[in-house]
C-alpha cells in the first residue's frame, strides 16, 4: 500500500504500513495536528518498536477487535482506540436488491443454464439446493485443495448440494507451491464430472462476479478472511471460515461457522484446517440448510448496520471529532474518552472478551 495522508479539517489520517507511520511520527507530524493511525496486526504480541508511535498518535483506528486486544496488551489506553469497520461496496446493495426482486432460485437457474450450455454438464437445482461457494485466488493460503478433498470424502452423505469454485487455475508462484498445485489438480481430476461440482474459470467484470457470488448460500474461506467476506456479508451470505483470530474479529454477528486449525504459520498465513471439524461443519450446515437460508436477511441487516458506507463514515467522523477534542482540549475530552471506552468494551464483548 502506498503512503498518503489526507487533511480532514486539520486532522491527519495515516493510511500506510506501520513502519511508515512510525517514521512520520518521528518527523513530528503529531506535534502539529491531531493524528489518526490505522493498524491491523494478525496476532496479539508484545511489540516494543511501536510504543513511541502508540504514545504520540492521538487516535489509533482498526477494523477488528483483535487489534484492540493487541493495543491494550501493549499499553495503549482504551480511550485512544476506535474501531472503524470495513465497508462493503455500494454495488453489494444493488446486487442484493436485484436478488430480492427476481428471486434467488430464478437467478440460480439462469446461471446454471448458461453453464450447461457452455460445458454440456447438467446440474439439478431447486429451492432446497444448498450452494457452497469458494471465491478466492487458488493459492496455498486459501487451502482449496483441502476444501475440495473434504467435500469429495463426504459427498455421498450429503443431499442436494453444489460446490461452485470460482477462479482461474493456479500457477506456480511465491504463494503457490508445486505441491499445492499437484494436490489441487489431483482432486479436481477426481471430482470434475461429479454432479455437485462446478469450476467456473470464466473472467467476469466485477459486477458480474458479485452477482455470481450472491448465489452462494455459504461462502467457504479456509484462510485469512478479508474485505471480500465483508462484501459477501453485505449480500447476506453465511460464512464457513477458518478459526483464525482475524476471521472471528471480522464476523461477530453469530451467524457464521468456524473450523478448527491443526496449525498456522504466522509468517506466511499458511495453515492446515482440521479435516474432521470441517466435515462436521459441512454436515451440520446441510442438515440445517433452512436455518442458513433464512439467516440471509439477518446477516444482511447486520452488514447494513455495521459495514455500510454510512456506518463506516459515521465511525470515521466520530474518530476525527474525538482526535480534535483530545488534541485541542476543547472541554469535551472526558465525554469523548467515556464514549470511546464504551465502544471498545462493546467491540470486545462481541469478540467474546
Amino acid at each position: 500500500m502506498q503512503f498518503f495522508y489526507r487533511n480532514f479539517d486539520s486532522v491527519v489520517l495515516y493510511v500506510t504500513w506501520p513502519l511508515n507511520q512510525l517514521g512520520l511520527t518521528k518527523l513530528g507530524i503529531t506535534k502539529k495536528v491531531p493524528t489518526l493511525a490505522w493498524f491491523y496486526p494478525y496476532v496479539v504480541k508484545e511489540d516494543k518498536i511501536y510504543h513511541p508511535f502508540f504514545r504520540e498518535t492521538t487516535i489509533i483506528t482498526t477494523f477488528t477487535p483483535l487489534t484492540i486486544k493487541y493495543l491494550l496488551f501493549n499499553g495503549v489506553p482504551k480511550h485512544k482506540i476506535v474501531l472503524i469497520p470495513s465497508n462493503y461496496p455500494p454495488l453489494a446493495d444493488k446486487v442484493y436488491e436485484s436478488l430480492q426482486a427476481e428471486g434467488l432460485l430464478s437467478k440460480r437457474l439462469k446461471f446454471f443454464e448458461k453453464v450447461e450450455a457452455r460445458t454440456g454438464k447438467k446440474y439439478s437445482i431447486n429451492e432446497d439446493t444448498i450452494v457452497f461457494g469458494i471465491s478466492a485466488r487458488i493459492i496455498n493460503m486459501y487451502n482449496q485443495a483441502f476444501i475440495l478433498e473434504r467435500f469429495r470424502e463426504i459427498a455421498s452423505e450429503l443431499k442436494n448440494f453444489v460446490v461452485i469454485l470460482r477462479y482461474a487455475a493456479p500457477k506456480l508462484a511465491q504463494d503457490t507451491s508445486q505441491e499445492f498445485i499437484n494436490k489441487f489438480d489431483a482432486v479436481v481430476s477426481e471430482i470434475k464430472d461429479e454432479p455437485w461440482f462446478l469450476w467456473d474459470q470464466e473472467f467476469y467484470p466485477f459486477e458480474e462476479v458479485m452477482s455470481l457470488v450472491s448465489l452462494f448460500d455459504v461462502s467457504v474461506m479456509m484462510g485469512p478472511a478479508g474485505v471480500a467476506t465483508i462484501e459477501q456479508r453485505g449480500m447476506g451470505i453465511t460464512m464457513l471460515l477458518l478459526d483464525f483470530p482475524v476471521n472471528r474479529g471480522l464476523h461477530t454477528d453469530g451467524h457464521h461457522y468456524f473450523v478448527k486449525m491443526n496449525w498456522w504459520n504466522a509468517e506466511t498465513s499458511d495453515s492446515e484446517p482440521n479435516a474432521d471439524d470441517f466435515k462436521d461443519k459441512v454436515r451440520y450446515i446441510c442438515k440445517k440448510r433452512n436455518k442458513v437460508k433464512n439467516n440471509r436477511t439477518k446477516i444482511r441487516e447486520f452488514a447494513v448496520a455495521n459495514n455500510s458506507s454510512k456506518a463506516t463514515f459515521d465511525r470515521m467522523k466520530f474518530a476525527i471529532d474525538a482526535a480534535k477534542s483530545y488534541y485541542y482540549n476543547d472541554g469535551n475530552v472526558e465525554a469523548y474518552k467515556k464514549q470511546v471506552t464504551k465502544q471498545v468494551d462493546e467491540e470486545l464483548a462481541k469478540f467474546g472478551e
